[in-house]
């Protein structure tokens, strides 16, 4: 298959998933309209946050230890936990030596539905913040969430067994490579972006990955609730066109990084086939899923490098959630830099945009490579020389860890190598950081928008947000900010 091919069929899944996403919306919509619960104040909506995040971390936890592999080594147990309540699903073990099926389900697999609702509920207090000048309920949130991610979880576990991935109910006592609940744990692996099967070998393996049907389903269910989000963006504030403008910026962002990663990848599952493989990979990337079905080592320094972009920019459409708020950010901030150009006070939607919510929305895209730099020096510190002389590709590998662990995608090259004492604890920290600092600034951010009405006539003060022209800016400065971040240490990685 030829580039121009390859671009047709990734833009076809694109576009068809953005289909599929528009009900999933009209549902959110809906279920949000009928269980509109009391207006929260931030300091109550994050306390609600961080006690349903917490408790479920401690019933995890308690699950993991009554196994040996983590009752030995808790600081392994830890970033296991902490790596899927993030939504990251970076695996420092094998989960078929280490896990029974029903250990995994009641423990890492209970995170796995923890991080989209946690994710879905802060975008949906965001978007309220615009559209209702109110902040919402945590708990009203997650329940519509919940009801969403679970009707998805049905649908498409129903639709893996179709195309023949198993769902097997009487192995749960047992583990290793084996047929077992996988329809159930691929369907929440992907819908909620969260990446970390069963299996450490990913979505290589034919008994998690059987087909091509199933790997174009696995591409779908990435991009769904992510897209989702933004359909629901546009129909609350009542500007569908916006939502065509934001659709447009991430096409045009992500179809020529995928187009430009496209290379035969030594190793592809055969059962797939090389270019529905390079576009699970572009779309695992694009939503930080981090799901892989080859191995990182088999890509080219060029692929490196485009998939390194795809999860630094964190809104090619992004996580569950922390994509929609990262886009969010994103857009306020191209309309304060057109703002200053134009030489217009600048307005987004009705609202001004005061110095504090841009301070909020600056030190958000400040934090992760601040984050990523900080990281990277405390692993090379501590683990550099050790891995080195494992891993050929040194540098490289160490900033992929760094990278994926920062913005929650969760891929890597070490896999259990990892599990050491100062990597565990030092991608725990970055998996927190990572995730809390730009879902709590994404909740003061609405706090503070929801605090100033909207004023009319101000809608298009510097630039229409339904307009071609703010998606072209939108792309633009997506790429400036974004690449000047993360361009150095590039250079010193894969491109050396």
């Amino acid at each position: 298959m030829n580039e121009l091919a390859y671009a047709m069929l990734f833009s076809v899944l694109v576009l068809a998933a953005i289909v599929i996403s528009y009900p999933v919306a009209l549902l959110l919509k809906f279920l949000e309209d009928k269980f509109k619960g009391k207006d929260r104040s931030v300091g109550m909506y994050i306390t609600e946050l961080v006690i349903f995040n917490v408790l479920a971390s401690v019933i995890s936890l308690a699950v993991l230890i009554r196994y040996a592999a983590f009752a030995n080594n808790i600081p392994l147990a830890i970033n296991a936990v902490i790596s899927y309540l993030t939504g990251t699903n970076l695996q420092h073990f094998a989960g078929e030596t280490t896990l029974t099926y029903i250990g995994f389900l009641a423990s890492l697999g209970l995170l796995q539905w923890v991080a989209p609702i946690t994710g879905m509920s802060v975008a949906m207090s965001l978007i309220s913040s615009f559209s209702d000048s109110r902040l919402g309920d945590f708990l009203i949130n997650a329940l519509v969430s919940t009801i969403v991610f679970a009707l998805l979880v049905a649908i498409f576990t129903v639709a893996s067994i179709a195309l023949g991935i198993p769902m097997d109910l009487h192995a749960l006592q047992t583990s290793g490579i084996r047929p077992g609940p996988i329809a159930l744990i691929n369907s929440q692996t992907l819908l909620g972006t969260n990446g970390g099967p069963y299996f450490s070998s990913g979505f290589y393996l034919p008994l998690a990955n059987p087909n091509a049907e199933t790997t174009i389903l696995g591409t779908l269910e990435m991009l769904i609730i992510p897209f989702s989000l933004i359909w629901l963006f546009g129909m609350k504030i009542r500007k569908l066109k916006a939502t065509a403008a934001l659709y447009v910026a991430i096409i045009l962002g992500m179809v020529p990084l995928a187009v430009a990663a496209f290379e035969r990848i030594p190793g592809y599952p055969l059962q797939v086939g090389n270019a529905l493989s390079n576009a699970f990979m572009s779309v695992s990337m694009g939503t930080n899923t981090g799901a892989t079905l080859v191995s990182l080592s088999s890509l080219t320094p060029v692929q490196q490098t485009l998939y390194i972009i795809l999860m630094v920019f964190g809104n090619l459409p992004g996580s569950v959630g922390t994509g929609f708020v990262e886009l969010l950010f994103l857009m306020m901030l191209s309309i304060f830099f057109v703002g200053l150009m134009s030489g217009r006070l600048p307005y987004f939607l009705g609202r001004r945009l005061r110095t504090k919510d841009v301070a909020v929305v600056s030190v958000a895209f400040l934090s992760k490579p601040v984050i990523v730099y900080a990281g990277l020096f405390a692993a090379i510190a501590t683990s550099g020389a050790t891995f080195h002389a494992y891993f050929g590709s040194g540098f490289t590998a160490m900033l992929w860890e760094v990278v994926s662990s920062a913005f929650n995608n969760g891929s890597d090259f070490y896999g259990p190598f990892g599990n050491t004492a100062a990597l565990n604890w030092i991608t725990s920290g970055l998996m927190l950081a990572g995730r809390y600092v730009t879902l709590l600034l994404g909740l003061y951010l609405a706090y503070l928008l929801a605090e100033e009405k909207a004023a009319k006539g101000t809608e298009e003060a510097v630039v229409d947000v339904a307009s071609m022209r703010f998606a072209v800016a939108l792309l633009v400065f997506n790429f400036i900010l974004n690449i000047l971040s993360i361009f150095p240490l590039l250079a010193l990685g894969p491109l050396a």
